[in-house]
């Protein structure tokens, strides 16, 4: 999604962002049970973030200047950190290290 982002391809940047909150919805929904709250939290922001990035990218490209490109490629980076720390904290209640 970021690479499609930075080169332009806004088509496919969309599909990206749909399949990423299609996966994190279903991720969400099938490991709640594993999710501590703080990781669960960082899941609904980057959710909120992904629908958000959506709905700005499928605007007419052609308004967006070089200055909302950046601040999306931000918003990409945000989300990415936000389900990387997620899967971290989740990844420590399955292997018995994690707080409840």
């Amino acid at each position: 999604m970021k690479r499609e982002i930075q080169d332009g391809q806004w088509r496919t940047a969309r599909l990206r962002c749909d399949d990423l909150a299609h996966g994190i919805s279903f991720g969400k929904q099938r490991w709640k049970n594993l999710t501590p709250p703080d990781a669960s939290a960082q899941i609904e922001s980057a959710l909120a973030k992904v629908n958000t990035l959506a709905r700005a990218i499928s605007t007419d490209q052609r308004e967006l200047s070089e200055e909302m490109r950046s601040k999306l490629l931000g918003v990409c980076h945000d989300i990415f950190i936000r389900l990387a720390d997620a899967a971290g904290r989740m990844q420590q209640v399955v292997e018995g290290r994690g707080h409840d």
